[in-house]
């Protein structure tokens, strides 16, 4: 039973030990962190000389222009209806409360348009032979742009019909900004250029009404707010004018990641895994460390070595999931991974599995066998048995099965094979050793002191004990 308790313990220990050691669990802990962002918002195009070097590149449409292509009418309609402000629809907010968005923002969309009428659009509005339309149509400004595969702008070779994919940009509109600042002006005279920088970068950016941080440096933003903002709004609200766009900041808060170590949590690991790596490996000692003795072992060093190392890799594998478990419920660090499934397998292997290898491999390890000319005497774990060739009634290979679902049926398949010895007065079991020329070692020794008139029967019954399953 010693040996048994000791291979529970390298099971356990040894695998736990080395993941303990080997393995980059988390010692951290991430929590939400409140801090305060420029949220910047592209508004729309300047009306008269502020926007004008804009507002001259586009081309006002009328509504019966824009009806001769009726697949890009629908869609600039569509995306007018969305950045209205008298067409904000209301949602489902969190608590069910019905909320009514303030900032409306149309994402870019795709329309199919005959290869004729684009042709005949872009010679009539496009005003820098650039290939893509400027339009303007009820005081917002419209980008249309080729996208994918179509036809070549100017072939006359090519069918007025076939169509071309072109993508509708993102509208701007035309914004009343004679009271706004000019952003250029404010920055030379509060010398803050770090905030012109900042700005340009998001020059792209549109009103889509989302909060998002848009790296202006805050402290410089509230400064100049403070100067030629609203100097009443706690949230320094500020509208300005930028090379002809209208952009509109405030600060607002967003939230960050924020890493906390846990240095109690890499103490304890490297604790508990340096002394679980010892017991582990003082655990081998006994097990290994064994003397010369008469009889056949079922199962020799070699071949035991190989089951235990493998028991070892699943039950280490098996260790991730749990340490990293421990580690959160104990220290509330990170997870590596979250996986319930996984996590139940894994209690499931060291609870139950473990145990079980660890019963069998020190079984077959534990048992030698003794054959001679008086007949079999087997001696393991659990005590001596014999068998006598004049009493002998029958040589035969058990299956040990195991149940399993194929298919919507019940079956079972044959995991490891026994030699039975039996006689009037007892019976030997024989487990199956790890290595084939165990097997061949064992019936060998029973041919050769057997009785003749069983060698036929135990050569039979070795060819099956020592073939598939």
């Amino acid at each position: 039973m010693k040996a048994l308790l000791f291979r529970f313990v390298l099971l356990i220990c040894l695998p736990l030990g080395i993941v303990a050691l080997a393995v980059p669990f988390h010692d951290y802990r991430t929590v939400p962190s409140e801090r305060e962002t420029v949220e910047l918002n592209l508004r729309g195009v300047a009306q008269g000389p502020r926007g004008a070097s804009l507002h001259d590149l586009y081309t006002a449409i009328s509504k019966d222009d824009l009806a001769e292509c009726p697949e890009l009418k629908k869609t600039i309609e569509e995306m007018l209806d969305a950045v209205r402000p008298d067409s904000a629809v209301r949602e489902m907010g969190p608590y069910g409360l019905f909320l009514s968005r303030e900032r409306r923002w149309a994402p870019d969309m795709l329309v199919q348009i005959e290869g004729g009428v684009w042709r005949s659009f872009l010679k009539r509005y496009d005003k820098d032979d650039s290939g893509r339309l400027r339009l303007e149509y009820e005081r917002h400004l419209f980008l249309v742009e080729k996208k994918l595969g179509g036809v070549e702008t100017g072939d006359p070779s090519i069918d007025d019909r076939a169509p071309i994919v072109a993508v509708v940009r993102s509208p701007l509109a035309l914004v009343d900004a004679s009271g706004d600042i000019d952003l250029r002006d404010a920055v030379a005279r509060e010398n803050v250029p770090d905030l012109l920088v900042s700005v340009e970068a998001q020059s792209d950016r549109r009103g889509n009404g989302m909060h998002e941080d848009s790296g202006v440096p805050v402290g410089t933003w509230r400064r100049l707010a403070r100067s030629f903002g609203d100097a009443e709004s706690e949230s320094s609200h500020m509208r300005f004018v930028l090379d002809g766009r209208v952009f509109e900041g405030e600060i607002g808060f967003d939230f960050e990641d924020k890493r906390i170590e846990v240095p109690v949590a890499r103490i304890v690991r490297y604790t508990v895994g340096t002394l679980a790596l010892l017991a582990g490996l003082l655990a081998l000692i006994p097990l290994y460390r064994t003397k010369a003795q008469e009889g056949i072992a079922v199962a020799g060093p070699v071949g035991v070595a190989v089951w235990d190392t493998v028991s070892v890799i699943f039950a280490g594998l098996a260790m991730v999931m749990v340490v990293d478990y421990g580690l959160v419920r104990l220290f509330h660090v990170n997870t590596l991974a979250r996986d319930p499934e996984i996590l139940f397998m894994s209690f499931f292997f060291l609870a139950f599995a473990v145990p079980i290898l660890a019963l069998l491999t020190t079984a077959t390890s534990a048992q030698r066998i003794f054959i001679d000319e008086k007949g079999v005497r087997s001696r393991s774990m659990t005590g001596e048995s014999q068998v006598a060739w004049d009493s002998l009634l029958s040589v035969q290979v058990n299956r040990i099965s195991s149940p399993f679902r194929k298919r919507g049926f019940q079956m079972a398949k044959a995991v490891a094979k026994t030699l039975v010895v039996e006689s009037r007065d007892g019976k030997v079991t024989i487990l199956e050793p790890p290595m084939r020329s165990t097997k061949k070692r064992i019936i060998a020794a029973m041919e050769r002191h057997a009785p003749e008139s069983w060698r036929k029967t135990i050569r039979e019954q070795g060819d099956d004990w020592g073939g598939m399953l």
